[in-house]
């Protein structure tokens, strides 16, 4: 069972994760963006959606196009937001798919700015809020993605996950994945790693 499934409220899981992650990476972002993600994460994990990696983004880009009216502006984000759930949270499936990095970034920005210019520049109140969002995630995507990332690297890991993470330190020796599992209360050490065969 994991750290999440064990949480009740899912919202209250990722707040404070996603606190610590800005300030880990020493970023900000607007409270309406620091919301939208907080939306997202909690959304991700429900338990009645599917996953980020379950549609290629092509497919989503080419529904998105083929839409109209506020479907089209609806499946924008939803590249968008697509995108930056496998960009940061969900990398390492990302990378096991062999999906480049720059391809997924293309992607995500280019949903967010879509969904942004969809939305009217005469628009009112809440909507005129979502267009500034949507241009944030847009021009900060990289950014904010490695929020995202910092937000999975403190959650807690299943003991499969753990094993999955030490087999990529042992063949990459990041320094972020030894972090992670030092988090996770493993201390990787060259001896255990990189320097065994």
């Amino acid at each position: 069972m994991s750290a999440i499934d064990e949480c009740c409220d899912v919202r209250l899981f990722f707040r404070d994760r996603l606190h610590s992650a800005f300030a880990e990476r020493r970023t900000r972002a607007s409270a309406a963006t620091h919301g939208y993600l907080l939306r997202l994460l909690a959304d991700t994990a429900g338990p009645d959606n599917e996953p980020p990696l379950h549609r290629p983004l092509v497919t989503l880009l080419e529904r998105a196009h083929a839409a109209d009216g506020l479907q089209r502006l609806a499946g924008f984000r939803q590249l968008g937001d697509a995108a930056l759930m496998i960009y940061g949270f969900f990398s390492d499936a990302m990378m096991r798919r062999g999906i480049s990095d720059s391809y997924v970034r293309s992607m995500g920005s280019c949903g967010y700015a879509s969904a942004s210019s969809l939305i009217p520049v005469t628009s009112q109140g809440g909507a005129r809020g979502l267009a500034a969002v949507y241009r944030e995630l847009s021009v900060r995507f990289v950014e904010l993605g490695e929020v995202m990332a910092e937000v999975r690297d403190q959650t807690p890991l299943s003991e499969i996950e753990m094993v999955r993470l030490y087999d990529r330190w042992s063949t990459t020796g990041s320094p972020r994945l030894a972090r992670r599992l030092a988090r996770n209360g493993m201390v990787p050490t060259t001896e255990l790693g990189l320097g065994s065969n």
